[in-house]
């Protein structure tokens, strides 16, 4: 029987982690595209053949698509690799538990690099041999506790992909790809190739990328509390409105005795100003409040991939996955995450008294008008003498501006500061 560790791990990996989202099954030959969302390939020929365009059917982001066609996207090696253990291990349970060498003794051993389950004369036959001397041999038990605790510990080791006897055991700068010993000396040789060992840059980019995902944590933090001050403002806006819209009915109400009609038409086009005043900036705000979720989702995504790329993945899966993983960490840093409300609150039903004179109720109030005020202007002054005017902002802050002035063009600011904001 599987242990609590152990089901805790098949549940995450295998449900949540290998399965396309597409067809719903476990990938096959999984391709990761940059915005780090993976498929499978035979997935993503049928959206192309479809679309005629590589788009990615969780966040909709439009790719270029490589002049080989999906044959040539990024594979996902982390994923890949976790999938066929997956799949191996499924079709061990249904075999019986023989030496995979031999398949006569019982399986007492587990031997990482052969990947493969084995019984304690095979195990001691891998000290014989210059080849499997160096192999990294685990008991039963000892294993099933690494793969839980330190998954990476007990990887198998990679293979090159064009020498395929051949170990990936050095990284490329250059070309930025795993490589092996081959590699070095045919396709990627020195000086025109930079390469060095794969433990070594695999040692460097997880600080980097430590550091990024602790940077992309900060920016989702700003980007959920600039949410929480859209959401607050969404729902201010709501009920301030509703309390203008109220004292707009109230006023109606009390006047409709003298001239019904009037009134009643009067009220109903301030109203419809409320509304659409309302609804304009309630679609504004919830357009931000969008895009601020699509933001956090997006960066959300990137981290908890980073983080299972770094807690499950080897120093080959972790160089694999590199490119993207940083392009896609890059461009979301560049997003801006911290912002205020593209509107607020501001609207103001101001009445009038005599109907019958004024022929209105009231206006509605709903340009910087009101949210501005002059201070610090002296009570006298020379006549084309420079001054600075301050405009306070109400209620969230001020803003002042040097600007050569008359007496008479500071009476004209103080009666309507809006219309000469810009003066």
């Amino acid at each position: 029987m599987a242990s609590k560790e152990e089901s805790v791990f098949l549940e995450n990996i295998n449900d949540n982690f290998l399965s396309c989202s597409v067809c719903s099954a476990r990938y096959k030959n999984a391709k990761i595209l940059p915005c780090v969302h993976t498929f499978c390939e035979q997935c993503l020929r049928k959206i192309v053949e479809k679309s005629g365009e590589l788009t990615c059917p969780i966040c909709r982001r439009s790719h270029e698509l490589p002049a080989g066609g999906v044959a040539e996207l990024s594979a996902n090696v982390f994923v890949d690799q976790l999938v066929e253990e997956f799949n191996k291990q499924d079709e061990k349970k249904a075999a019986l538990r023989k030496c995979e060498a031999c398949q006569k003794g019982e399986i007492k051993e587990r031997c990482v690099d052969c990947a493969a389950n084995i019984c304690s004369n095979c195990s001691q036959a891998h000290g014989f041999f210059p080849t499997t001397r160096s192999h990294r041999i685990f008991a039963i038990d000892e294993y099933q506790r690494a793969k839980f605790n330190n998954p990476a510990s007990v990887r198998p080791p990679a293979y090159c992909s064009k020498h395929h006897d051949n170990q990936v055991k050095f990284y490329c700068d250059t070309c930025e790809v795993t490589i092996c010993l081959e590699c070095t000396a045919i396709d990627h040789p020195r000086p025109e190739h930079k390469f060095r060992y794969l433990d070594d840059a695999a040692v460097e980019y997880k600080q980097l990328l430590t550091k990024m995902t602790q940077e992309l944590q900060i920016k989702e933090n700003e980007a959920g509390e600039s949410k929480a001050a859209v959401q607050q403002m969404t729902e201010s806006v709501d009920s301030r409105f509703q309390e203008e819209i109220m004292k707009v009915k109230v006023h109606m109400e009390k006047t409709i005795e003298e001239t019904t009609h009037k009134i009643r038409e009067n009220g109903d086009s301030l109203l419809q100003q409320l509304k659409t005043e309302h609804e304009e900036r309630k679609t504004n705000l919830q357009a931000q409040l969008k895009d601020l979720e699509c933001t956090e989702n997006d960066i959300a995504a990137t981290r908890d991939y980073a983080d299972k790329l770094m807690q499950y993945g080897n120093a080959s899966q972790l160089m694999s996955a590199k490119k993207s993983m940083t392009s896609q960490i890059r461009e979301l840093l560049k997003v801006t995450t911290k912002c205020e409300p593209v509107d607020d609150d501001y609207v103001e039903f101001q009445s009038t008294d005599n109907f019958c004179e004024t022929k209105t109720l009231g206006t509605i109030k709903v340009t910087e008008e009101k949210r501005y005020e002059l201070c610090g202007v002296s009570e006298y002054s020379r006549v084309d003498e420079q001054i600075t005017l301050t405009l306070q902002v109400r209620p969230t802050g001020s803003r002042t501006g040097g600007t050569k002035v008359t007496r008479e063009r500071i009476t004209a600011l103080m009666k309507t500061p809006d219309d000469n904001l810009n003066t």
